[in-house]
């Protein structure tokens, strides 16, 4: 039978998996600037600033999307955690369990990796090439650039906030992935043999 060390490590890593992941979308869903200059349609609007929000990016979305699937399946799995550390014994008997808790986490780890790939990827390439761009506007003396240029920066600053939160996430999740599966590896050798 696994340590109840080990249990505790466990749910202490889903707990951090899931404020980690809360957090993560909070930064997402409040990430919201007003830019004068609208770099989709390269209109100045001085007047209506246009705001800049995560639906903007399918990107963002897709972390959005992730950050809130790991958090249910966090959430799924944290009373069975912390009935486990609890008693020492798992809430079912059933040789399924150990199936679940594996796989579940392995492809929750996954999504949660791939999220993090997309996130830094696009939020690095786009603020070069953003970049790029309003520096050649502003070399050609169009006015209301700065602000811009400042908001939008600010955006993608926290879009990598966003996206290291999700990737501490994908730690947790990875190390709890290697624990369950050798809780598998443990209770399918205490099944079989004992």
């Amino acid at each position: 039978m696994a340590s109840q060390r080990q249990w505790t490590v466990v749910l202490v890593l889903r707990l951090s998996t899931l404020f980690i992941l809360v957090a993560s979308v909070l930064v997402l869903v409040f990430n919201t600037v007003k830019v004068p200059f609208d770099v989709r349609n390269l209109s100045l609007n001085e007047f209506n600033p246009t705001k800049l929000t995560f639906k903007d990016l399918i990107a963002f979305k897709y972390l959005l999307a992730v950050a809130i699937i790991g958090a249910v399946y966090t959430i799924v799995q944290l009373p069975l955690a912390i009935y486990h550390v609890a008693t020492g014994k798992r809430l079912s008997r059933k040789e399924c369990m150990p199936e679940f808790d594996f796989y579940g986490d392995k492809l929750v780890s996954y999504l949660l990796a791939t999220a993090v790939g997309a996130g830094f990827l696009v939020c690095a390439d786009l603020k070069v090439n953003l970049d790029k761009m309003l520096k050649t506007l502003e070399d050609a003396n169009t006015a209301g650039l700065g602000d811009s240029r400042e908001n939008y920066d600010k955006f993608f600053n926290m879009g990598f906030l966003a996206t290291t939160l999700l990737f501490l996430a994908f730690v947790c999740m990875a190390v709890v992935s290697v624990l369950s599966s050798i809780n598998r590896n443990h209770d399918r050798t205490r099944s079989i043999f004992g």
